[in-house]
């Protein structure tokens, strides 16, 4: 083989590589049917820790859909959701969810209902957002 045909391999190794981790990680989650709320939420946590973001958002999203009439739930995932926006820089994406957060907070009756740590951890998010 010749130096061309070897650096041709290395790249087509390469981007097929590329090709088959970017497909791992775009996926469309199955939520099983009776899946409790604390589940689907560590299911996006372990996700996120795989840096699986796709998959977490899609867990996240999930939360929100069946357990979005309990206000901590619905917080918890859209603050996971905005954080994830941040460490992706998509900075648009994150700063209207950051500021639903907070402004939840300022209502007084629901405000008291939601843990209190989100809050906080939303107005660190959005204060990374660049002017």
């Amino acid at each position: 083989m010749t130096k061309k045909t070897v650096g041709i391999i290395y790249i087509l190794v390469a981007v097929l590589s590329t090709v088959f981790i970017s497909g791992c990680k775009s996926s469309n989650v199955v939520i099983a049917e009776g899946i409790t709320e604390a589940e689907l939420l560590q299911l996006g946590q372990d996700s996120l820790d795989k840096s699986n973001y796709e998959a977490a958002k899609q867990y996240y999203q999930a939360a929100i859909d069946i357990f979005g009439d309990n206000p901590s739930s619905r917080i918890i995932s859209q603050f996971e959701i905005a954080h994830m926006y941040i460490k992706q820089e998509k900075w648009e994406l994150a700063k209207p969810l950051l500021e639903n957060i907070v402004s939840s907070y300022e209502d007084s009756e629901l405000g008291s209902q939601l843990p209190a740590e989100y809050k906080k951890l939303a107005e660190i998010d959005l204060a990374k957002i660049p002017e």
